[in-house]
């Protein structure tokens, strides 16, 4: 699972453990994804966003989508000042991606890896009420 959001009809990612994380690494190695959120399907390519207007627009939109407590911490725990040119200049400490949509998707989508989930509890519960009993 992956947090997003959509500004300007456009979905944006943020790497919120910086470089490190794996899918940002696979990302740099591969841009063009394939990714899912509420609905079908789709693939798009993964570009970094580095126009310091549109990381503006970033800023000004995550701050007010969230609580203000959560958005100074997490800005603080990078080093980085609670204002928009503070932001703009650090904009490499937090990468935020745009995805651009393709008109297929690179990979098809995978199933839900949670299918297991249900046999798992209908498990649970018998040996539950058997011990119970």
């Amino acid at each position: 699972m992956l947090a997003h959001f959509v500004l300007d009809g456009r979905i944006y990612i943020g790497a919120g453990w910086g470089e490190r994380t794996q899918w940002y690494q696979n990302i740099l190695a591969d841009p063009r994804i394939t990714a899912q959120a509420r609905g079908p399907a789709f693939g798009a390519v993964a570009r970094l966003v580095t126009d310091d207007e549109e990381l503006r627009r970033l800023y000004w939109h995550l701050r007010k989508k969230g609580p203000l407590w959560l958005w100074k911490r997490s800005l603080a725990s990078w080093d980085i000042r609670d204002e928009v040119e503070d932001f703009v200049a650090k904009k490499g400490r937090i990468p935020f991606l745009r995805l651009d949509p393709l008109s297929e998707c690179p990979q098809p989508p995978l199933r839900p890896d949670l299918l297991w989930v249900w046999p798992a509890l209908a498990i649970a519960a018998v040996a539950a009420y058997a011990l119970l009993r």
